[in-house]
């Protein structure tokens, strides 16, 4: 069968699914999120043949774009208003799904089985983690805005989960390794899928099942290494979300971190993570009253803190390459050093002075720094380079230690040049103070300085980036 064919039955076979369940959800609206999920099932299951028999591999990205761009054309001009949900975060998740389609056969040409075996986790694993929460759902995990339940995430892990063994069995090695990594599998997805925005699960959650698949026989060969992962990445997301230094989707979302860290990287990895929220949690429970922010931290915050830290550990995994890991530990560095220096600061006999106006300005203002939060600075930094010079590789132990105090110290100062010259600031409409969030007394205020958008997250998250680019600067330009 010709290329052209199987790509012509497969559309044609995703077509007539929508051209049954959408009239359907349109006469009867209240079926709409049951037949959606049918819906992603089945087109999954018509799909999944033309990854895997298109031979040409280009004609096979070029058909997914093409029809993602139909999708988004759909998605605007309402041709399937029947199953558009009303929210376009929601809605363009279709085009996403087949986004996915070509982003994993671009990234995995020469390994279709495992970008088929990712495109089927998402495909089975989401609709079924959304029909039982639906159903059964009871402990609401709230991440940007989308709601999941625990219920259906433990439903999408057991999917997930079938899925891997499937996919193993079907090529031919099915023992306790494999087992191991399709648990593995199904826990990533499942906290993958409950924690990422709409829409962007269906990029993601098919991408990083195909690479779970794709790097199984190398960094996850070791069955008792992979389910150990698990088992303390789960205890210590549980712990701290009972200890109320994290939300409930800020703690699935430190699991799954900690999955990644310790699965694909191992302790070295996971401990300068670890003892970042340890201490850095530690030292915001002793902060002063007059703290901007209180109560557990956020999926926001872990995200912008921890996230361009775990992005080396890809390359890590497919090469080897201990100079990753010296990237991994300078972003690190950074946003333990920045969290340091604002909790110790805070304890400063004086007031810092802005780095934009040279002028004494009132605690807890960003882009303001002092000798004693400097001090923290440096500390904070060197703690984490001491973690990773004791679990990390023994030759590099010299640019470990510096790039903890070090990269530590001038990323936090990266943190607070962004934040005195580019951080958004607004004028309360009601009490009039200068405050750094938009809304406050209740009302809009007025935009007085800074980037739109850019606020303390976004300072936070570029910050660590430039951790990762000082580290590299350390690795490439410092000898051993």
């Amino acid at each position: 069968m010709t290329d052209s064919a199987i790509l012509g039955l497969a559309l044609a076979g995703c077509g007539a699914v929508v051209g049954v369940i959408h009239p359907v959800s349109r006469r009867w609206p209240s079926t709409r999120p049951a037949v959606r999920n049918l819906g992603h099932a089945l087109t999954a299951l018509f799909t999944v043949p033309a990854i895997l028999w298109v031979e040409d591999v280009r004609l096979a990205i070029a058909a997914s774009l093409g029809f993602t761009v139909f999708l988004v054309l759909a998605v605007e001009f309402g041709w399937i208003r029947g199953l558009l949900a009303g929210s376009r975060w929601k809605d363009y998740g279709y085009p996403a799904y087949t986004l996915g389609i070509a982003a994993g056969l671009a990234l995995f040409p020469e390994h279709r089985a495992a970008v088929a075996g990712g495109f089927l986790v998402l495909g089975l694993a989401d609709p079924v983690a959304s029909t039982f929460g639906r159903r059964f759902g009871r402990t609401e995990i709230v991440a940007w805005g989308s709601r999941r339940t625990l219920e259906g995430s433990l439903a999408c892990a057991a999917v997930a989960t079938g899925v891997g063994l499937a996919w193993f069995a079907w090529q031919g090695v099915l023992g306790a390794a494999q087992v191991a990594q399709a648990v593995y599998l199904g826990a990533t997805a499942a906290a993958l899928e409950a924690t990422l925005p709409s829409a962007l699960d269906n990029l993601l959650v098919q991408l990083w099942g195909a690479f779970v698949l794709f790097i199984a026989p190398t960094a996850l060969a070791d069955p008792i290494h992979v389910l150990a992962a698990l088992a303390v990445s789960v205890a210590i997301g549980w712990f701290a979300w009972r200890a109320r230094w994290v939300d409930a989707a800020a703690a699935v979302f430190s699991a799954l971190l900690g999955m990644v860290a310790l699965g694909l990287g191992g302790p070295a990895w996971f401990l300068p993570l670890l003892a970042f929220m340890v201490l850095s949690s530690l030292l915001t429970r002793f902060r002063q009253s007059d703290s901007r922010e209180k109560g557990p931290r956020r999926i926001v915050q872990v995200v912008c803190n921890v996230v361009p830290a775990m992005l080396p550990v890809f390359p890590f995994a497919l090469t080897g390459d201990p100079r990753w890991y010296v990237l991994h530990v300078g972003s690190v560095a950074v946003a333990t050093a920045d969290t340091w220096a604002t909790e110790i600061g805070r304890h400063a006999r004086s007031d810092p002075f802005s780095l934009r106006s040279l002028r004494r300005v009132a605690r807890g203002v960003s882009g303001a720094v002092s000798p004693l939060g400097l001090a923290g600075s440096v500390l904070g930094g060197l703690a984490i380079g001491g973690v990773a010079a004791l679990v990390g590789p023994p030759a590099w132990r010299s640019r470990l230690l510096l790039a903890g105090a070090a990269v530590g110290l001038a990323g936090s100062l990266v943190d607070s040049l962004l934040g005195a010259w580019l951080q958004v600031r607004f004028r309360c409409a009601a009490c009039g103070a200068t405050v750094e969030e938009s809304n406050h007394c209740g009302v809009r205020g007025k935009r007085l300085s800074g980037v739109p958008g850019c606020d303390n997250h976004a300072v936070n998250a570029a910050a660590t980036v430039a951790g990762l680019v000082l580290a590299w600067l350390l690795v490439e330009y410092l000898p051993a």
